[in-house]
């Protein structure tokens, strides 16, 4: 049996800070359905990244969301809900 995972509370970050280290190319069509789906219905899910520090604040990796990140940015947005997690890159990407 699983055991129910803790409630995480989502931040929210701005995109300018966020680095998609392993993109995905997606289909036009497809990212397009996002966008619109985006801007009619909103984020139903938040992305998920990890932080980095950096000398100039924290910085964010992304770990899952690279369609809605990429949807937002397209929407104009500079700020995203995301969840923060720990992650070490040598296992995630």
């Amino acid at each position: 049996m699983k055991r129910p995972q803790e409630a995480q509370a989502v931040d929210i970050i701005p995109v300018e800070r966020i680095a998609v280290i392993n993109p995905r190319v997606r289909n036009k069509k497809i990212f397009k359905e996002i966008i619109t789906n985006v801007a009619e219905v909103g984020l139903k899910k938040p992305i998920t990244v990890t932080r980095r520090n950096d000398i100039d604040g924290p910085r964010y990796e992304l770990v899952c969301g690279q369609g809605r990140l990429e949807a937002y940015q397209a929407l104009g947005q500079t700020e995203i809900p995301a969840l923060v997690v720990d992650a070490d890159p040598r296992t995630v990407w």
